[in-house]
């Protein structure tokens, strides 16, 4: 299975790898994805479509990652949502 992913939003996180839980500023991601956008994502089938909350060990960035298993659902978002 392809899976393809888009990244939404990223956010610095201070307390990112001392914190025992992942915190998302929610608002900064609306801002910079978009409300809508979010709630379309959050609207489709988990099997076909989830949002993964991703942070590296080297970067002191938390990311919003759309990961889409369905290239028809892919195809789908990139038209709606391409930037």
């Amino acid at each position: 299975m392809k899976t393809h992913r888009f990244e939404l939003a990223k956010y610095f996180d201070p307390e990112l790898g001392s914190a025992e839980n992942i915190d998302i500023d929610w608002p900064n991601v609306h801002r910079q994805a978009g409300v809508e956008h979010i709630q379309w994502l959050k609207d489709q089938d988990t099997a076909q479509c989830q949002l993964v909350v991703e942070q590296r060990t080297d970067d002191p960035y938390t990311y919003v990652i759309a990961e889409i298993y369905s290239d028809k659902l892919a195809n789908l978002y990139s038209l709606l949502w391409a930037k």
